[in-house]
């Protein structure tokens, strides 16, 4: 069971080493540090897995090898509505990106809907009380046009 003390803690900890990147249109979480039992428990509330151990090198000397680090990511709907969840926990430097991240992500046009908002229902246009199933058409309407189109091209032939 999930408690506002365990979205506080995960929000302390997103503040202090996380970040919010969004690469290629996919928004996601992404917390990197170097101690496994505090990336575990992370993880297991987030419902990821931990990645790692990477191995760290030193920012001044690049030979000269640090630590072992772990990192936990995950993106799309569930890191969005995580970002949603956190942001009244955050700082004004991560508040504003999440806010940064929700804007681009509710203006972005949904794959494969054809420049529709992913969060936009499509309505079938033949009967708005059922889903839709493709071409603006509900499952009966678009299998019965592919029934009509099949029966107009073996005809043709």
């Amino acid at each position: 069971m999930l408690t506002t003390m365990d979205i506080a803690w995960a929000a302390g900890l997103i503040e202090g080493e996380g970040c919010f990147p969004c690469q290629n249109g996919r928004y996601s979480i992404q917390v990197s540090m170097t101690d496994p039992d505090v990336m575990g428990k992370l993880a297991t509330l987030f419902g990821t897995k931990t990645y790692g151990p990477y191995q760290c090198y030193s920012p001044t000397d690049s030979k000269k090898a640090g630590r072992a680090a772990w990192r936990i990511y995950f993106h799309g709907p569930r890191a969005i509505g995580w970002m949603m969840t956190i942001y009244s926990f955050m700082g004004e430097r991560r508040r504003a990106a999440i806010e940064k991240s929700i804007g681009r992500w509710k203006n972005s046009p949904g794959r494969g809907r054809r420049g529709i908002p992913r969060y936009a229902p499509i309505i079938p246009e033949c009967h708005p009380n059922e889903p839709h199933s493709s071409r603006g058409l509900c499952n009966k309407c678009y299998r019965r046009l592919l029934r009509k189109m099949k029966k107009d091209i073996t005809k043709g032939e």
